[in-house]
């Protein structure tokens, strides 16, 4: 069976017994309804039950698998299915009620990636095919080795509704592995009321590739099995690409990563058309290099012409370690673009993640 953990959440694996829950300031555990829906082996049902009007439900779960040959991954590939409901019959109040699907992973640092969320109104009865064959090796591969977590979440939103049920299920979550040169492993999480225990799945290789060339009976020379790529310039140079150097030619390298605009309705169903004010920007960054880096953070709120923006310089100690670096920029309105640059001459840097914080003011106007 699962361990309720004292945060609140489970674990153990998805096919055990809870769903959390959180509503305003609290949270609860509760047993789900494995109603079976339309699949077999049952499927985790959450709902919104006759609750307070223009409140949000929200409910999540997680699942835990460990990887061990993340370089090896040739393929990865989830898959989920969920369903909706509601007993609002010809009430016009329900189109406006809303369920929220998340499917996230987690890494072994605690970082989350988003895989898919999708927002859909309620009606009749829907069955909805969330993931088919979606595409999760580059989050894999990259996040590394360790234990990891599937996170499954539906955020329900009742509307001036009252007097009738909103309800959802998740059904089928799987998760197929393939490595190279040794075949398939799958981490499937059925949604059922018996437990079973979580499955790790471990392989490690090793293959030795001698190449030689024959010059005679007496003498062999061996292949050299390094390479690097090469670019050719328009005036006949031939430039060699190496990770030691760090520039163009001893000119820095414009590096930037620009964000959809977003209103952060897809993550808080309550920020959808309100005004948000945002008062710091974090960034999750490795140190891996021995000098410091100057970074600017920019945002644009509502589609505008003009960046704000704040420079400050980060690392600098080359420890590989995984740290954080605030900046305090306030800009108030509906949606916000995000902007993270970085020139650099001299050394390596990585970026791994970006938080906001802001709070939810009143309703949007222009």
């Amino acid at each position: 069976m699962a361990e309720i953990l004292s945060n609140g959440e489970f674990t153990g694996s998805i096919d055990g017994d809870y769903w959390t829950k959180y509503g305003g300031s609290s949270r609860e555990m509760f047993y789900y309804d494995a109603t079976g829906a339309s699949h077999d082996g049952g499927s985790a049902k959450c709902g919104h039950t006759t609750g307070t009007p223009f409140t949000t439900m929200r409910y999540s779960m997680k699942q835990p698998f460990t990887i061990t040959e993340a370089s090896n991954i040739d393929t990865a590939v989830m898959g989920a299915w969920c369903q909706f409901n509601d007993n609002g019959g010809a009430d016009p109040e329900v189109l406006n009620c809303t369920i929220q699907f998340a499917v996230k992973l987690r890494d072994p640092d605690g970082n989350f990636h988003n895989v898919r969320t999708a927002t859909r109104n309620f009606d009749t009865l829907t069955s909805l095919n969330f993931l088919t064959n979606e595409d999760v090796k580059t989050i894999l591969t990259t996040y590394g080795n360790g234990t990891w977590y599937v996170h499954l979440s539906a955020f329900i939103y009742r509307a001036n509704l009252t007097g009738a049920w909103l309800v959802g299920w998740w059904d089928d979550i799987s998760l197929d592995i393939d490595y190279y040169g040794y075949g398939t492993t799958t981490e499937t999480i059925t949604l059922s009321e018996s437990a079973s225990g979580v499955g790790a799945f471990s392989d490690t290789f090793t293959d030795t590739i001698t190449l030689s060339d024959r010059v005679s009976s007496a003498m062999s020379v061996s292949a050299d099995p390094t390479f690097r790529y090469y670019f050719g310039s328009f005036d006949g140079k031939v430039y060699a690409e190496d990770s030691v150097y760090k520039s163009d030619g001893g000119t820095s390298i414009d590096a930037y990563w620009e964000s959809k605009e977003t209103d952060f309705a897809e993550e808080d169903m309550e920020a959808l058309d309100k005004f948000k004010t945002i008062y710091k920007i974090r960034l999750l960054y490795v140190d891996i290099s021995d000098s410091s880096a100057t970074v600017t953070i920019s945002v644009k709120p509502d589609g505008g012409a003009t960046w704000a923006e704040v420079t400050t310089s980060v690392g600098g100690t080359g420890d590989d370690t995984t740290k954080v670096k605030d900046f305090y920029i306030i800009k108030t309105g509906n949606s916000f673009k995000f902007r993270l640059q970085h020139d650099s001459a001299d050394n390596e840097f990585q970026w791994s993640g970006m938080e906001v914080d802001y709070t939810i003011g009143g309703d949007y106007f222009q």
